[in-house]
């Protein structure tokens, strides 16, 4: 009950909080006075939920459908912002994000990406992948709507706009591999793990039927215990 867990965060640079549990409340019932405001409240935050999804996901289409560029997708949003809540910017995004800083002589350590300390109160619980949902995002001006984790607050996000590395830099990054920079190390580390996941999917596929992960179906017999599938 004791045990003291450690409290993940995002910045190896915050502090560090050890958490524990110290209290085990027996299950009970409880009556429908003590319940009915907590009840009520929960109706109306799923009503709120669905009404705030909903409008994001038609400003969503109404961007999309005028097909705006940037700027214009932008004087879009600010005029709305009023009704809707305020705009912020997220700059650098991509999977890896290297520091603006780096100790000479040391390969530069990157790191997932994560959302600016200036912009985390109007942030505060990003979906774990935002990231990934960003980069979809391929013509300036496209927008798509990414809720929160509790999924009680939902963004719009526009894409201002794409760079994507040219050949030097590229050659500038591949020259320094391994010894100053570390990029191509880790990509490559990346490809060989996906890779060999994609073998394992393969070789699992032609032993037996697979679900949409590459791991095979069972019944529920055999999940039990009770029957041992033959596979050749």
């Amino acid at each position: 009950m004791y045990e003291a867990r450690q409290l993940s965060t995002r910045d190896p640079e915050k502090q560090e909080f050890l958490y524990w549990r110290h209290k085990d409340l027996p299950a009970r019932e409880r009556s429908y006075s003590e319940v009915r405001g907590e009840v009520t409240q929960a109706w109306k935050v799923e009503q709120a939920r669905r009404l705030a999804r909903r409008e994001a996901e038609q400003l969503e289409a109404e961007l999309n459908k005028q097909k705006l560029n940037a700027a214009d997708a932008m004087r879009f949003l600010k005029e709305k912002a009023a009704q809707l809540g305020p705009l912020f910017q997220l700059e650098d995004v991509a999977q890896l994000t290297r520091p603006k800083e780096t100790q000479a002589g040391r390969s530069p350590e990157y790191r997932p990406y994560s959302v600016p300390e200036e912009h985390r109160d109007a942030l505060s619980h990003p979906p774990a992948d935002l990231v990934k949902r960003l980069l979809e995002l391929k013509r300036p001006g496209e927008a798509t709507v990414i809720p929160d984790q509790p999924a009680r607050n939902f963004y719009v996000a526009v894409l201002e706009g794409r760079h994507v590395p040219s050949v030097a830099e590229f050659q500038e990054v591949y020259a320094k591999s391994p010894q100053s920079d570390m990029l191509y190390t880790l990509f490559m580390n990346e490809y060989r793990q996906e890779f060999f996941r994609s073998v394992m999917q393969q070789l699992r596929k032609e032993a037996g039927e697979v679900d949409k992960d590459g791991r095979f179906k069972l019944s529920e017999a055999a999940r039990r215990g009770g029957e041992s599938p033959d596979y050749d």
